[in-house]
């Protein structure tokens, strides 16, 4: 068994295959997530539940598929090695999936195939897999892990046309970094997270991935050199770096740090407190279950993520954190907060995001009244609406309280 991916056994084209590729991104969807656009926030949507899944194939495509078995077949008897179609997803990393054409019984080879007279021709006259099935083959290397693949194109009546290709580590990088930042998307506004998927939970807006395995030396370096930076103020041992507090922005959420040191932070030091700078803090997805009170130390913080811990309560320092203009405490175990919320006033005026502060799918029966009465009734969500598309910024709620067992008789306190 490869160490670093597991095969899935589902057959592809099925119903129970459709659902399995919907939690989590797949290698024909990487081109889409990598550029970004109306493609990536119709994805969003399928993923999210926003929109059904399309499944227009043109005539060209339809064809393409039906020649796959001969096309895998002429590939058998190319390189002598048979391969077997296969799906597949990253140990580390679930949410990374493929549906491969075919996979040798020792997984050491894979093969992509691609039939059909344009691609051909193109192939024939370039000699190199056309820019639009890059990302394709990369988050495929990427997902497994292997050095390389074999790009397969066939046309009947013809010899078919392999093409190795390398794992392009820069390329790689990029390109999970936007997966992780998509994938995060996912997860904030499905609410609950697919099973499947809960190794990389979180908000986290700047990821820092552990790619050990799947990116090679270059990345896991810089990942090294980062945890040398940040362990000495993190209660890991050793001397506080002299440039450690000049830092802006601070990723510790569970995608960041968790496959490498610790199964989700589940202490935040006193220490942190040291870190005044930053603007920009994200301890998303990790085990906490409380916050010291020197995070009242941070008051440039102008966004604070803590959505899926498991605290059951904030410190009233908080409250001193007045420069907050997204506080996101969604999917904890919350069963009050302070009265000093009501100090984030720059919560209660900015309109340039959506749910400036989130609260939702907490245990919250009671609330401060000076928290709800710092915005209009319109800025209040209280339940869950499966059309509301935060991407498309079609609503004005500033203050999510959906998922709570609010009490009408107890709602103040």
């Amino acid at each position: 068994m490869n160490a670093n991916f597991r095969r899935v056994e589902i057959q592809q084209d099925t119903r129970a295959w459709h659902d399995w590729r919907r939690q989590g991104i797949g290698a024909t969807e990487a081109r889409a997530v990598r550029a970004g656009g109306k493609g990536a926030k119709r994805l969003l949507r399928e993923k999210t539940g926003k929109e059904e899944e399309r499944d227009f194939q043109s005539a060209a495509m339809v064809r393409g598929k039906d020649l796959e078995p001969e096309a895998r077949a002429a590939y058998i008897k190319e390189v002598g090695i048979t391969v077997k179609p296969a799906c597949v997803e990253n140990i580390k990393t679930p949410w990374l999936r493929a549906s491969l054409d075919g996979i040798s019984n020792d997984e050491k080879r894979i093969v992509e195939i691609k039939c059909g007279e344009r691609i051909y021709n193109s192939v024939k006259s370039n000699g190199k897999v056309p820019k639009e099935y890059v990302a394709q083959t990369q988050h495929i290397l990427a997902t497994t892990g292997l050095e390389s693949l074999d790009f397969w194109c066939y046309e009947p009546g013809f010899n078919g046309i392999r093409i190795p290709v390398s794992r392009d580590e820069g390329y790689i990088d990029e390109l999970l970094n936007k997966e992780q930042s998509f994938w995060t998307k996912v997860l904030d506004e499905s609410g609950d997270s697919p099973s499947a998927s809960r190794s990389l939970p979180g908000d986290v807006s700047e990821p820092i991935v552990d790619h050990k395995g799947m990116l090679g030396s270059r990345q896991h370096r810089r990942m090294e050199k980062l945890i040398e930076r940040l362990s000495p103020h993190l209660g890991f041992g050793g001397q506080s770096p002299t440039d450690l507090p000049s830092l802006t922005i601070l990723n510790l959420g569970l995608s960041s740090l968790e496959k490498i040191l610790f199964p989700g932070l589940k202490v935040l030091p006193p220490e942190i407190g040291d870190l005044t700078n930053l603007t920009s803090l994200h301890l998303g997805g990790n085990q906490l279950t409380a916050l010291p009170p020197e995070i009242g130390n941070l008051t440039n913080l102008t966004s604070l993520h803590l959505g899926g811990n498991q605290l059951t309560a904030l410190p009233p320092q908080v409250g001193r954190l007045t420069s907050l203009t997204t506080l996101r405490a969604n999917r904890n175990r919350l069963t009050g907060i302070p009265h000093t919320i009501a100090e984030l006033v720059n919560i209660q005026k900015f309109t340039k995001t959506i749910g400036g502060l989130d609260l939702s799918n907490n245990l919250l029966t009671v609330l401060p009244p000076g928290v709800v009465s710092g915005f209009e009734a319109n800025e209040i969500f209280w339940e869950k609406r499966p059309d509301l598309d935060r991407d498309e910024g079609c609503s004005t709620y500033k203050l999510d309280l959906s998922g709570n067992p609010l009490r009408a008789d107890l709602f103040y306190y």
